[in-house]
């Protein structure tokens, strides 16, 4: 008998037609959320043609992470999941680090085993968590909103979280339902990661003395910002497009000046992002949004093509472009 989480995960998935895909890589923590997802998946594999595959990343931040991955794969194995498991040879000292070898790994995965998709167990207490996390960093509006159900990993591969619409105390009464063996990770009550202290004290803080329904209510507003940041999306590749040079990396900067603000902006992020995939940082862009900005040339620090030349912005009465100056090759 299928449990309302089995329900729940049907509908969502299935409007979003995550359950097309064939095979299914599943990134798991050893955690109850990503033991929870496993076992619905596995649960509805009868009911759906598709396949799914585990990943684990031991980082070796803890004392009994080679003991949680061997739980971890025997638990897999009794499921005849197939995983891969990796170990990072030495102990990565950042979240930074870690996750762009994760990506690495997984982006060598994706290519070479040919998996069309990617599940993580990210439920609505991480989205809650995550916002104010990024809220306190002084974040812009699409950080506030970046963990949502569906984000575009890598071309044509797609990210899927299919537990956003539960909450940690549901994932728990689903792991006791099935009795499975959930490993307790004592990193989660080290109050020196940020993240930890927003999850044991502000988010309880605010609840007891503030909104006692604080989660439900954030993820309310994440929802308004999340489809106001879509329509600006929307807006902004239209403009672009629409005010790009036809056979230079250029924007027209007279068109651009009579946009909102807001939308230049973005516009010219994915001038930059498009051409160089880099970003840049505020005071760069507001002298490029300004009108009264005469003809100058402006320096991208930290980036250089494959000839080894500086790239320049270069800003005249119509045009804003890119320069390459060969003199310090």
């Amino acid at each position: 008998m299928l449990s309302i989480l089995h329900q729940q995960v049907i509908k969502l998935v299935t409007s979003f037609y995550v359950l097309k895909y064939r095979k299914i890589l599943i990134a798991l923590s050893g955690g109850q959320d990503s033991l929870c997802l496993v076992k619905i998946l596995k649960d509805l594999q009868p009911y759906y043609n598709f396949s799914i595959y585990g990943v684990h990343f031991n980082h070796h931040w803890r004392r009994d992470s080679n003991q949680n991955m061997a739980l971890l794969l025997q638990l897999l194995i009794y499921w005849n999941v197939e995983s891969y498991i990796y170990q990072f040879p030495r102990v990565l000292l950042n979240e930074l680090e870690s996750r762009q070898w994760r990506y690495k790994v997984l982006y060598f995965l994706l290519i070479k085993k040919h998996y069309q998709t990617i599940m993580t167990a990210h439920t609505a207490t991480d989205q809650v968590e995550v916002f104010f996390l990024n809220l306190l960093r002084g974040s812009s509006p699409e950080s506030l909103t970046s963990l949502v159900f569906q984000n575009q990993l890598f071309l044509n591969i797609f990210i899927n979280r299919p537990l956003l619409f539960c909450n940690r105390k549901d994932i728990s009464w689903f792991c006791r339902k099935f009795f499975l063996p959930v490993w307790s990770d004592f990193t989660n009550f080290n109050y020196i990661t940020k993240r930890n202290r927003i999850r044991e004290e502000m988010i309880p803080y605010m609840m007891n003395f503030f909104n006692l329904k604080i989660e439900r209510h954030t993820i309310h507003l994440m929802d308004h910002l999340y489809y106001d940041e879509e329509y600006l999306r929307y807006i902004s590749l239209y403009f672009y497009y629409k005010f790009r040079h036809k056979n230079i990396a250029g924007i027209d900067r007279v068109l651009l000046s009579m946009l909102h603000h807001s939308v230049q902006l973005r516009v010219l992020k994915l001038l930059l992002k498009k051409n160089l995939n880099i970003s840049i940082n505020k005071r760069i862009l507001n002298i490029l949004c300004d009108r009264n900005t005469a003809e100058t040339c402006v320096t991208l620090n930290n980036c250089k093509s494959r000839y080894f030349c500086q790239i320049l912005l270069y800003v005249n009465k119509q045009w804003i472009y890119f320069l390459y100056n060969y003199s310090i090759a």
